[in-house]
């Protein structure tokens, strides 16, 4: 039998616990009571898999000796944010909060009208840059927010969710057909990154590479970059390099039947980067006549 529910050995089956009761294990044949069985009015529907089901907790803001009802507000500069709770958090430097029954941290109001990308450091009393991979947009906060999923910020002190970026880039590429394309794309790039990936594919198949457009910072002087060759040794045969932006199409076959790329960035200005597109092919099957031939 789940959780929520015992094994009822007259009626062989399980039931679901009543009432008053909850079970937080699989194959019991009792559940539990709930604890103040006699508040009956709070308690929630049967099947109770957890002892915070059983109802009558205290809510978020709220406390009391034992965590159930009857609850307290959280008085003036506390705050809670969980249930079923003896006590408030304070929040610190005799901070204040906008009102009694705060349910969490940001609750709490600043001494200091801290502008966007900073926040209320309650210890010192000071207005603090948000840390790397966080932001605040808006002013007078006392906590920064976290940039979602995989991203982070280039710097601190951001002040958007557009500045968190994803910097995955890279890898091992073998099909017959494939793209590339710089890290965050089509957002701005990251700065201080660099990817590099390798195309190897099957075997007497050549490589066909489709450059739609790329963007580059213009006043960079060639601090951002994309390149490719045969191997990473900088003496090896070049296809393309480019350290600018070019919104015109252009293709070209590979050099050699393999592709080393590296894309690098520095701390300078970014730009959106690129989505370049390869294709392999049946080298018996000549694509000199495409080769650095513009696309029309």
């Amino acid at each position: 039998c789940r959780a929520g529910t015992y094994y009822d050995g007259a009626q062989e089956r399980c039931i679901l616990c009543p009432n008053g009761t909850f079970q937080n294990e699989e194959g019991q044949i009792t559940c539990e009571p709930c604890p103040r069985p006699g508040n009956s009015g709070a308690l929630k529907t049967p099947e109770a898999w957890n002892v915070s089901e059983c109802g009558g907790l205290c809510q978020p803001g709220e406390y009391s000796a034992d965590g159930f009802a009857p609850c307290q507000l959280c008085a003036l500069g506390t705050f809670q944010p969980e249930a079923g709770r003896t006590s408030c958090f304070p929040c610190g430097g005799g901070l204040p909060t906008k009102h009694q029954g705060a349910t969490s941290f940001q609750d709490c109001e600043t001494r200091v009208q801290c502008s966007p990308g900073h926040f209320y450091n309650t210890t010192t009393h000071r207005c603090i840059r948000c840390p790397v991979g966080t932001y605040q947009p808006e002013f007078g906060k006392n906590n920064c927010v976290s940039c979602p999923g995989n991203t982070t910020t280039d710097f601190d002190g951001s002040t958007n969710i557009t500045q968190c970026k994803n910097r995955r880039c890279g890898g091992e590429l073998g099909d017959f057909t494939g793209y590339i394309e710089s890290p965050n794309y089509p957002g701005n790039y990251p700065a201080n990154t660099e990817c590099t990936w390798t195309i190897n594919p099957p075997p007497k198949r050549r490589i066909l590479i489709v450059v739609p457009e790329i963007f580059l910072p213009i006043e960079d002087d060639c601090g951002d970059y994309l390149v490719m060759r045969k191997t990473s040794s900088s003496n090896s045969v070049t296809t393309y390099e480019t350290c600018q932006t070019y919104e015109r199409p252009i293709a070209f076959t590979s050099r050699s039947k393999k592709l080393w790329i590296q894309f690098k960035s520095n701390e300078g200005n970014s730009a959106r980067g690129f989505q370049v597109p390869y294709v392999t092919y049946d080298g018996k099957h000549s694509l000199q006549h495409m080769e650095r031939a513009s696309l029309l």
